[in-house]
């Protein structure tokens, strides 16, 4: 007797890991391997590997892009300083925001001549 129900899908771990490295979301990644979210949900709770593959997929996109955001502040992008500022130490912004912006943009100025040394 013949089996019923709907053809297993394959997995490709190298397909899950470079959709995930794009930054695309886990549903994202799903309907681009043709799939539901939950399918690929269960794949990647009962399969260390699928898992493995999307984590470290995601992971080098997180990395791109802090390393991008790091090298931007680095070199006296106000705003990439700014947002590295508040997000890795909590820095929040006052009322005086023109004073914070000055300092900043001064720090952005020595900045380059601190990470040189």
């Amino acid at each position: 007797m013949a089996k019923v129900g709907r053809k297993a899908k394959t997995i490709n771990l190298d397909n899950i890991e470079e959709l995930a490295s794009q930054g695309l979301s886990h549903d994202e990644v799903s309907r681009l391997l043709g799939m539901a979210g939950r399918t690929l949900y269960k794949h990647r709770q009962f399969n260390p590997e699928v898992e493995a593959a999307y984590q470290s997929g995601r992971k080098t996109a997180i990395t791109t892009v802090a390393n991008e955001l790091y090298e931007r502040a680095i070199y006296g992008d106000t705003e990439a300083m700014i947002f590295f500022l508040k997000c890795r130490i909590g820095w929040k912004e006052f009322r005086h925001t023109d004073k914070i912006k000055e300092f900043i943009c001064d720090l952005g100025d020595r900045l380059p001549r601190l990470v040189s040394k």
